[in-house]
């Protein structure tokens, strides 16, 4: 009778774990549906991002230094002036009319680059967005900060955001804006952009597994411990990956963040990273401990 009491006890524990691991489970499917749905269209809600890029004041050159940073046209002004500074110390004991005619160049070089540099800065200022928000599997586009997004791009599996690129889409003589050695950190990393997606997509598929198997070693009145151990590895590989998932695109989103802060500050634009989508996405991360945490438990009461 005491036995019979006692394993009734144990079984109604391991029933009461196992329901509050499947809700756990559940929480994390959901949290991962969210990270699943930022930025795939103009209807996807418009806070669920990873990074959004302001460049409503993009592109400004009030401020920038021609002779520290541009190159214009293959003209580069600081090697035309150091050029004219050299010929003028030649020729200013023989001919005073050749200092004003090496300042008049000196003008006239920066003239053109300041030229060249007002047309390249019209023409993104004309073909670029407001902004541009980033999800996984693609970025949308938006014509003012507050406003939903207007268009956005095919989701895929194979996506990486490339701010560059999309700039030499728009105008292809960008590299004349910035200097190339900056430019690198706005390229993103195609590589780690797809170890992302492959690892969301097997932590979401691992725990959905882990969860139809739950159901099984839940409700089912004969129970098999294999079905348990399944259950357990299923939910040890959802952990796994979801964590890879979420730093990797917490690393990635990080760094271009900072990259346009650095590369593009000075000219307007500014960077932000998603607060709700990172919630959700290390909310997986917790809600995928717990689960497998508790199913751990749920072995042990079954084996032991």
């Amino acid at each position: 009778m005491y036995s019979k009491m006692r394993l009734h006890a144990g079984n109604k524990l391991e029933f009461i774990f196992s329901v509050g691991s499947l809700a756990l489970t559940t929480g994390v499917l959901i949290c991962l549906a969210v990270v699943f749905a930022g930025c795939t269209s103009p209807s996807s809600p418009k806070d669920l991002y990873f990074m959004k890029v302001n460049l409503s004041d993009f592109p400004t050159i009030g401020k920038v230094d021609l002779r520290r940073s541009l190159s214009i046209g293959g003209t580069d002004v600081s090697s035309l002036a150091d050029t004219a500074a050299s010929e003028t110390t030649k020729t200013m004991n023989s001919a005073a009319d050749s200092v004003s005619q090496a300042s008049a160049a000196i003008e006239t070089a920066a003239s053109q680059a300041q030229s060249r540099l007002e047309s390249i800065a019209r023409e993104l200022k004309v073909n670029l967005p407001a902004y541009y928000s980033v999800g996984l599997w693609g970025y949308c586009q938006g014509q003012t900060s507050d406003a939903r997004p207007t268009n956005c791009t095919r989701p895929t599996t194979s996506f990486s955001f490339n701010l560059l690129d999309i700039f030499r889409s728009i105008s292809p003589e960008i590299n004349d804006l910035f200097p190339s050695d900056d430019t690198k950190g706005l390229t993103g990393s195609l590589k780690l952009s797809k170890w992302a997606t492959s690892a969301y997509i097997v932590g979401f598929t691992a725990t959905a597994l882990s969860f139809a198997v739950g159901l099984v070693t839940t409700f089912r009145e004969r129970k098999g411990g294999w079905t348990k151990i399944l259950q357990v590895l299923s939910s040890t590989v959802g952990l796994i990956f979801i964590v890879i998932a979420s730093a990797l695109t917490t690393a990635i989103y990080t760094t271009l963040t900072g990259a346009v802060k650095v590369v593009l500050g000075s000219f307007g634009a500014h960077a932000s990273l998603g607060v709700r989508i990172f919630a959700a996405t290390w909310l997986a991360v917790a809600f995928s401990f717990f689960s497998w945490l508790t199913w751990i438990i749920v072995l042990v009461c079954c084996c032991i």
